[in-house]
């Protein structure tokens, strides 16, 4: 089992998340040490963008909201035909 998070066995998690690391550090450099300030300050420029009119800004703040739409998926058999399911029960005779 990993012990570093992710799922275990997954390698990727012990590379660590240096872009995520990085980022905080910045923010916390933009707050003055607190990492709460400095992502207040993105927060703040992401909401006046929003406000603006800014179709990126919307985007990001209604999907971290509401969370992102779910994808549809259409599903279909040969040639674009429905799927065919069937249960079939079949007695076998051991002794024959």
């Amino acid at each position: 089992m990993s012990t570093s998070g992710g799922q275990p066995g997954n390698s990727n998690a012990v590379k660590g998340r240096p872009l995520t690391d990085a980022l905080r550090r910045m923010l916390a450099r933009a707050g003055d040490g607190d990492l709460s300030v400095g992502m207040n300050k993105v927060a703040k420029i992401a909401v006046d963008a929003a406000l603006a009119g800014e179709q990126w800004a919307i985007k990001e703040i209604w999907d971290r909201v509401d969370g992102k739409s779910i994808q549809g998926i259409e599903v279909a058999g040969v040639d674009g035909g429905p799927i065919v399911q069937r249960v079939e029960n079949v007695i076998i005779d051991a002794a024959g």
